[in-house]
């Protein structure tokens, strides 16, 4: 016994038909291979993420991961209070020892700040959502910090909201890149 193949009137089918059925099959495998691989790889970051939230420890790693699934050069993850004041902020991808401190001084006049402070969980701002570009030529958060540190393009999610506090990751790439594109706001948002 061999593999008998026949279509539909009872023929066996042409050799083109039958490079088709192979081609298609073995797509299928490649596909589904590929599926898999990206599926376990989300969810490993997902994990990654959510232990970032509970262990500092966790956070470096899981800040690079986020970047670089999200091509993206720089990733962070920041805390606020119910009054939106900053209190917790940790990057991958920055060279700057001053950015932490920079952030809670233009904390107050970023619109990027201000649009996450009401954004609902599970819901991705860019800065196409909360400011135009004639606003980014003429506000100081953009002018004298984000712009000139290589924070440029932003992309923002709220993964823990409560009375008290909001927890949130961005990721960001320089103006001389394209925005983030469709692929990876989705991927963006898959992972947070």
């Amino acid at each position: 016994g061999g593999l008998i193949l026949v279509n539909a009137v009872g023929q066996a089918p042409t050799r083109s038909r039958l490079r088709n059925v192979v081609a298609s099959s073995i797509k299928y495998v490649i596909v589904k291979y590929w599926v898999d691989i990206v599926t376990d790889q989300l969810e490993a970051l997902q994990k990654l993420l959510t232990d970032a939230i509970f262990d500092e420890a966790a956070l470096a790693p899981a800040l690079q991961t986020l970047a670089d699934y999200c091509d993206a050069p720089i990733a962070q993850f920041a805390i606020t209070d119910q009054r939106s004041t900053l209190l917790e902020s940790a990057f991958a991808g920055v060279e700057h020892d001053d950015i932490a401190a920079m952030e809670a001084e233009y904390w107050c006049i970023n619109p990027r700040a201000q649009a996450l402070t009401a954004l609902a969980p599970d819901r991705v701002v860019t800065d196409r959502d909360v400011i135009t570009p004639e606003q980014i030529r003429t506000n100081p958060a953009y002018q004298e910090l984000l712009i000139p540190k290589g924070f440029g393009h932003f992309a923002g999610s709220i993964v823990e909201k409560t009375s008290e506090r909001m927890a949130a990751f961005g990721i960001f790439r320089p103006f001389r890149i394209d925005p983030f594109g469709a692929a990876e706001i989705t991927r963006f948002q898959a992972a947070t």
